[in-house]
């Protein structure tokens, strides 16, 4: 009767290990495949975005990041992989580095977007601006465009609405951008050799606000 009660209890605790094993084993595997597919996810492609330039010639790379004031933004720029002063005659030949993009980056939940549908123009200038030095960033503003033909165009955006819009085209300089207050921004606009006071408001994007600048000669008649 001993021997058999033992047996018994033996191949008992035997199947018990052997059931915690498999479960054990099963729980690894679950968790690994878990790191994975949060893995996998985070290094996936923006949704909804276009795909880069092909053209290996700007073929895209990370170069800098800024994190933005007051804000769980951090601005990463997006440079061409041949960034090389082309000597040309426009904003870029200013500078060795070829910028293309801008990704902001949501740090708290991860969450990302570019500023421009793709690569194919360069990113002249990127500008985030506050009422004053040091405090938290209201708005951005990029001129994007051409050097070959000297034409930029200006996208402006809402830190507070995550908003942004076109209000310029063809235009052949920027200067200034500002934040009037903390509803309005303000910036002057080249058309050719006519430069323009423009205020735009930062609830809807709009133009509020268009003045031309007198030149030096016209402002003396």
């Amino acid at each position: 009767m001993g021997a058999n009660w033992y047996r018994r209890m033996r191949h008992f605790n035997i199947w018990v290990v052997a059931i915690f094993g498999i479960a054990a084993i099963i729980g690894v595997i679950a968790i690994v495949a878990t790191l994975a597919s949060g893995f996998q996810q985070r290094l996936g492609p923006v949704e909804g975005q276009r795909p880069v330039d092909e053209n290996a010639s700007i073929a895209p790379r990370f170069s800098g990041a800024e994190r933005i004031a007051g804000r769980p933004f951090l601005a990463m720029t997006v440079v061409a992989k041949n960034a090389a002063d082309t000597g040309g005659s426009g904003y870029s030949s200013k500078s060795a580095i070829d910028n293309r993009n801008m990704l902001l980056l949501n740090v708290v939940d991860g969450s990302s977007r570019y500023i421009l549908p793709d690569n194919g123009r360069r990113l002249v200038q990127w500008h985030v601006l506050s009422l004053a030095a040091g405090d938290e960033a209201l708005a951005y503003v990029a001129l994007v465009g051409d050097d070959a033909a000297a034409s930029y165009d200006v996208l402006i955006g809402s830190f507070a609405t995550g908003r942004q819009a076109w209000v310029a085209r063809g235009v052949t300089a920027m200067d200034e951008p500002m934040m009037v207050d903390a509803d309005t921004m303000g910036l002057i606009l080249w058309d050719g050799q006519r430069p323009a006071y423009h205020r735009y408001g930062m609830a809807d994007l709009k133009e509020t606000l268009s003045r031309p600048l007198p030149l030096l000669g016209e402002a003396a008649q």
